[in-house]
């Protein structure tokens, strides 16, 4: 299975939903096992789909490359000798090959058992009522950033005046 180049955001969708890891945590500085796995995992399986290069890799995700380099020979390492992670890896390159990049699941993680069962609920809805709530979203978003945007300018401000 070959994806195009600019596959890397698919291939990392599948590998966080697969290991229960936010993107950004992924893609953070974070040395925990849970997501040096899935960075490995991720590395291995971007390499191997996309045929990128480590340099790719890493400019990816803001490392370099011997940092991708140490992933992929940890992902082969627990290929060889762990079967559970060769189990997860196998289903998550199935899951990238299968889904279209607007059904690939992406795990967000949550304060506890109900409000993630929440969620799941809420990803069962006819998309009609998923499109209603996206929309809600949006608009409570772009509220967030225009309340950010007028606190920046309030503070650049003070800066500027020599109050802050």
């Amino acid at each position: 299975m070959k994806l195009k180049q600019y596959d890397l955001e698919r291939v990392l969708r599948c590998v966080c939903a697969e290991f229960n890891v936010a993107p950004a945590v992924l893609k953070g500085r974070s040395r925990t096992q849970k997501v040096y796995e899935a960075r490995a995992a991720f590395v291995h399986l971007a390499g191997k789909i996309t045929r990128r290069n480590k340099s790719d890799l890493g400019r990816f995700l803001e490392r370099d490359h011997g940092a991708i380099s140490h992933a992929e020979g940890r992902a082969r390492d627990w290929l060889d000798t762990d079967p559970a992670y060769a189990e997860r890896l196998a289903a998550t390159e199935q899951a990238i090959g299968k889904a279209p990049d607007a059904d690939v699941p992406v795990i967000i993680p949550h304060g506890s058992m109900a409000e993630a069962a929440q969620w799941l609920n809420e990803a069962r809805k006819p998309r009609v009522e998923i499109q209603d709530d996206l929309e809600a979203m949006r608009a409570e978003a772009e509220a967030v950033r225009a309340a950010e945007l007028e606190r920046l300018a309030d503070w650049f401000d003070h800066f500027m005046k020599g109050e802050g």
